[in-house]
């Protein structure tokens, strides 16, 4: 059988209010429903998911300048097949 392939950038984020210590201010969230959403609506499409690595948002340091630590996931890169049709 052979087999179209798909490369895709899923968002996983959403920009959200929300309020730290009486400041109310904007800020990307990781959101489930949003990855699933795009999951489920390549599914109905007929694609297969063969790969998803997530790109993360890396959190710098007080102390020096490195990135040092994930804070989020930003998005997936995911890989996906379904048959060619002939």
């Amino acid at each position: 059988m052979k087999y179209e392939y798909r490369h895709e950038r899923i968002q996983a984020t959403v920009e959200r209010e929300v309020q730290v210590r009486n400041v109310q201010s904007k800020q990307q969230v990781y959101s489930e429903q949003v990855v699933e959403d795009a999951l489920n609506k390549l599914g109905q499409d007929g694609w297969e998911l063969v790969n998803m690595e997530p790109k993360w948002v890396y959190r710098s340091s007080r102390h020096t300048m490195e990135a040092v630590e994930p804070e989020i996931i930003e998005c997936w890169y995911a890989t996906f097949k379904r048959p060619l049709e002939q």
